[in-house]
């Protein structure tokens, strides 16, 4: 059951004159000033006191000692807030119509709801062709054969190398045949450093590229 919130009392009949006393002709005509400054209602809802309280600011712009309204209810007997029963009006069902409207904007809703879910889980997946699978893999192959190669190439050109600079320093073929081998050997250990560098960086671009790619949620 709703209840309603009245302040009763002398004060309340103060307020009243008061106001009546000190507000304009064209304040008082106003329908819900006049409603307020009725004497035969004994009583004050909060609405109403509201007003009265915007009211009296108002006054108090123009005559600063324009009293509160705690004051004015003060005055005589003072005032008492009682709470009463108000009649409680029950929320109006929705016409068949409407019901029908509000259905299909939900409908409306989720549909749009579960596209947008639907696109932020497919946003990052890549679409891809047959024959843009194998360009990717032909492309790895050469990478790796290109690596390969270039390991093995690099000790056969440091082997012929310290071989040709050692035919003048010796004439023993063993010297310069054991000269070759130890700058082929050096040369692999080269490019181990060098693979092992490559492949180091290639790790952590794809660490990064992983902590910058966006959540699929």
């Amino acid at each position: 059951m709703a209840v309603q919130v009245q302040v009763h009392g002398a004060g309340v009949r103060a307020l009243r004159v008061y106001l009546q006393e000190h507000l304009s002709p064209d304040q008082r005509k106003e329908g819900a000033t006049r409603q307020l400054l009725d004497a035969k209602n004994e009583s004050l809802t909060v609405v109403q006191l509201h007003q009265s309280v915007e009211l009296l600011k108002e006054l108090r712009r123009k005559d600063p000692n324009t009293p509160t309204v705690r004051s004015l209810l003060a005055q005589g007997k003072g005032s008492s807030v009682k709470v009463v029963d108000s009649e409680y009006v029950p929320a109006e069902e929705p016409s068949e119509k409407k019901q029908k409207y509000l259905d299909e904007r939900r409908e409306h809703l989720l549909r749009l709801d579960e596209e947008m879910r639907y696109g932020r889980l497919v946003k990052n997946v890549k679409k891809q062709t047959a024959s843009g699978e194998l360009q990717r893999n032909l492309t790895s192959v050469k990478q790796h054969l290109s690596i390969g190669a270039n390991m093995v190439v690099a000790r056969i050109v440091a082997f012929i190398v310290i071989y040709m600079i050692s035919r003048p320093l010796t004439d023993n073929e063993t010297t310069r045949m054991i000269a070759g081998l130890g700058g082929a050997i050096g040369m692999m250990f080269i490019e181990m450093v060098l693979f092992i560098a490559r492949a180091a960086k290639y790790d952590s671009l794809e660490q990064e590229q992983h902590r910058t790619k966006s959540s699929v949620f």
